[in-house]
């Protein structure tokens, strides 16, 4: 296709300059362009993004699927053993123990598939595997390993199927602290309103969300439904090392706090812009 002298020159000189501009902050801070690469992909998330074998993670449950109030709640333990080639494609073995109501235990193992955390349980254990997939699995149909997502405030993740107003699920903010019964984890808070603000807390250090409360498209007496809750209330992630147990989980919001908890660290963010430098030939 041709173009008129000088449309591709300058956008391109432009990408050019700040790329360039990137590669010698990168030298200067002792990157590489791999180094670079790995800081943007640190930017996004998807489900299941980093578990290695051994993380699990624990959360209380309650969702009206199971429970015909969301005041009676289960609790599931998730044990990621193995990531298999199975003739769906990548699939992990998680370990599931689960603690109803009524403190009955039971176990079953899930087949989850990597890419989309569907869960497969040969036709056992389905009323918590679905609870399980529509609940701690939500975000698979917004995050996936194909379709990663970033948090920056704003940023739209997509379209909620289950809402008649045509809801977004939207970034509300990134720099949130929250306590569980495992330890503080930085948060991102995500939101989407259908006659009330269904809300999700995303970590990007784990492959799993921390916590959701979510409303369902019904009002009765002028109150919308609670279709489900859930928090994480334990969690083992990289290094496999067991977290100590902490006081029940509060949840409080303090840029600040994560501010300080950064400069104690010494932690940096840094978010650089990629781009693609493609000189005319």
């Amino acid at each position: 296709m041709l173009q008129a002298p000088g449309s591709f020159l300058w956008p391109n000189l432009l990408s050019c300059s700040v790329a360039l501009a990137l590669a010698f902050a990168g030298t200067a801070y002792g990157l590489d362009a791999g180094d670079i690469v790995a800081l943007h992909d640190a930017q996004v998330w998807h489900l299941g993004k980093g578990i290695v074998p051994g993380d699990y993670f624990v959360y209380a449950v309650c969702d009206i699927s199971v429970h015909p109030s969301t005041d009676e709640c289960y609790t599931v333990r998730l044990d990621f053993v193995a990531e298999l080639m199975s003739a769906t494609g990548q699939t992990w073995v998680v370990q599931a123990e689960i603690t109803d109501s009524a403190h009955a235990l039971h176990n079953h193992i899930f087949l989850v598939d990597s890419e989309t955390f569907r869960i497969d349980t040969g036709h056992r254990g389905t009323g918590y595997a679905d609870s399980v997939e529509d609940t701690v699995f939500y975000l698979a149909r917004f995050a996936s390993a194909h379709d990663p997502k970033q948090f920056e405030i704003g940023t739209v993740w997509g379209d909620v199927p289950t809402t008649l107003n045509g809801a977004e699920l939207v970034v509300a903010s990134e720099d949130e602290v929250y306590i569980t019964g495992a330890g503080a984890v930085r948060v991102a808070v995500l939101e989407y309103w259908a006659f009330g603000t269904s809300t999700f807390a995303v970590s990007e250090s784990m492959g799993l969300p921390v916590s959701a409360t979510v409303y369902g498209p019904y009002v009765a007496s002028g109150v919308p439904r609670l279709d489900f809750t859930f928090e994480l209330t334990d969690f083992s992630v990289g290094s496999g090392a067991r977290m100590p147990a902490g006081p029940g989980p509060t949840n409080y919001s303090s840029s600040s706090a994560a501010a300080a908890t950064a400069a104690k660290t010494g932690a940096v963010a840094i978010n650089p812009e990629i781009y693609i430098c493609q000189l005319p030939g």
